[in-house]
């Protein structure tokens, strides 16, 4: 066996992780895109 049973979770613990964090990162760069446009908006009809 390549793994030992715990190796092979540790490393599937690691994936999970890195995904999560990825995850996070699309989830925060959709909201701040969605907010810049929001704002670019906003100002363009302010000064407009």
């Amino acid at each position: 066996m390549l793994f030992s049973e715990w190796g092979f979770e540790l490393v599937l613990t690691e994936a999970a992780f890195i995904e999560n964090i990825l995850l996070k990162e699309v989830y925060i760069c959709a909201i701040y895109a969605t907010c810049e446009a929001d704002l670019k908006e906003g100002m363009t009809m302010h000064f407009a």
